[in-house]
């Protein structure tokens, strides 16, 4: 990925809500519905990020540089992992901004019967994301959006329930 050097960049991670594929490929599932395009797979997923997802209509508007990184069914681990992996080989300026999509914790753990009940540990999962995004920004200088793309997990449970286990 080359960067320009000097334009502010608008690094977004998260799934397929900010990848910009919602409905885009529902001719793959049903094949009465025909496509919209003749892109490959590949091909698509680029233009889709690039020019029909929300955060590159934010970036296009601003006049933004756009490192659009997210991917399709990814957790917030997943994303993580990506971040970091990006951040050692292409340094954050303090111009840039990161748009994070929290997506839900169900995404990030292989789930067992007794563990669905425990929606505790979900609410520790976002809250480390959450403590993982703030120290990005402390460390880098640089601005984390973080924004939630599927359910709410804390506003669904009660401030008892934020204890995570103790």
């Amino acid at each position: 990925i080359h960067r320009k050097e000097t334009m502010t960049t608008l690094h977004a991670f998260g799934a397929s809500i900010i990848l910009g594929d919602q409905d885009d490929f529902l001719h793959v599932k049903d094949p009465n519905v025909k496509p919209t395009h003749k892109m490959n797979f590949g091909q698509r997923v680029e233009y889709l990020k690039n020019n029909v997802s929300f955060v590159s209509i934010i970036a296009k508007t601003l006049n933004y540089e756009l490192v659009n990184l997210s991917e399709r069914g990814s957790g917030n681990y997943n994303q993580m992992d990506t971040l970091m992996r990006y951040i050692v080989d292409n340094p954050l300026t303090s111009d840039d901004i990161i748009l994070y999509g929290l997506c839900s914790t169900t995404r990030d753990r292989v789930k067992f019967p007794d563990y669905i009940k425990n929606k505790d540990t979900e609410i520790c999962d976002l809250f480390y994301v959450i403590s993982f995004l703030n120290q990005l920004t402390a460390q880098y200088a640089t601005r984390v959006i973080k924004f939630n793309i599927f359910e709410n997990l804390y506003f669904q449970y009660s401030e008892k329930k934020l204890l995570c286990n103790t």
